[in-house]
């Protein structure tokens, strides 16, 4: 619930102050796992993948009006994301995850660092160029 009313209020207060200028960019972030199925996750899919929709929708709302409305779509970075999981169901849901290929337990994490680049990146393209959604995650997975 977090993800999608969070999301949906910052893109909010930031459109007041974009929409008046003509110009802005709204960056949201999201996974890999709004469009992959990942057993045991499926809620955080889902407001993960309710952010990429709302996103998309938002873009042809407002891009004709100067702002840019992007995704970051994550895998396998390395936060304390995994800290909130059921630590006695996590033993068999990653099991599962790599059986569906979905994880590669051999690959490298990437470093907050690491999506932080491809963020300047994104926010650095001159107008009127966007990079609508971008998806960062380990060569390996």
């Amino acid at each position: 619930m977090a993800n999608v009313l969070g999301t949906l209020i910052a893109c909010r207060a930031a459109l007041r102050h974009m929409l008046p200028r003509g110009a802005g960019d709204i960056l949201n972030m999201t996974s890999v796992s709004a469009n992959e199925a990942w057993p045991y996750m499926a809620v955080y899919a889902g407001s993960k993948a309710a952010v990429h929709s709302m996103s998309q929708a938002l873009r042809r709302e407002v891009s004709e009006r100067g702002v840019r409305v992007m995704t970051v779509a994550v895998h396998n970075i390395g936060t304390e994301f995994a800290t909130s999981f059921d630590m006695d169901l996590l033993p068999e849901a990653s099991k599962r995850w790599v059986e569906l290929g979905l994880l590669n337990r051999n690959a490298q994490l990437l470093e907050p660092g690491d999506v932080a680049r491809a963020i300047v990146f994104m926010l650095s393209q001159p107008d009127p160029m966007s990079i609508h959604d971008l998806e960062v995650r380990s060569r390996a997975n």
